[in-house]
């Protein structure tokens, strides 16, 4: 498309991207995506990389979402913890919770420690790990994990608290 002089910006593909996932559509969304490399000539940053997770996710798609995760880091676009959280709660819904907890202790070698930072979303996705370990019977780990995560000051969900 550059060659005809036309240019698109990222956020034109991130709001179709989002309306693909509306649609129901999430295959179309991660198709969007890698077409933005090839076709259109425009490299995505973590925004994209994060709408398709979501969609994917949200879309009931989690397996395909690891995929897509791995793709990012294989362009060499860095992820955010976002990023993380998205991916480690895909992994957790189709019981991959070994994967996810992988992730978790990986974080830190991308960039980002869920520790050091206070975000809503870092709360969100250690209930989600930890829930995954419960739900995987692996309550020592899912213990040991929760004393980690409240003795740097988060909180448990009330999802959490009712296990």
């Amino acid at each position: 498309m550059k060659d005809e002089g036309v240019v698109f910006k990222e956020s034109l593909f991130i709001l179709i991207m989002k309306y693909h996932g509306k649609a129901g559509l999430p295959g179309q969304a991660t198709r969007l995506l890698l077409d933005m490399w090839g076709i259109y000539s425009c490299d995505p940053t973590f925004k994209s990389y994060n709408v398709v997770l979501e969609v994917l996710v949200d879309g009931n798609y989690p397996r395909v979402a690891p995929n897509v995760f791995y793709d990012m880091l294989s362009r060499g676009v860095s992820p955010t913890v976002h990023t993380f959280g998205v991916v480690m709660k895909a992994l957790c819904m189709v019981n991959e919770v070994d994967s996810a907890s992988s992730l978790l202790r990986d974080m830190a070698k991308h960039g980002c420690d869920m520790f050091r930072c206070a975000l809503s979303t870092d709360v969100r996705t250690f209930n989600d790990v930890i829930y995954g370990l419960c739900e995987a019977s692996r309550i020592h780990e899912a213990v040991k994990l929760l004393d980690r995560m409240l003795l740097r000051g988060f909180s448990a969900d009330a999802r959490l608290m009712d296990i």
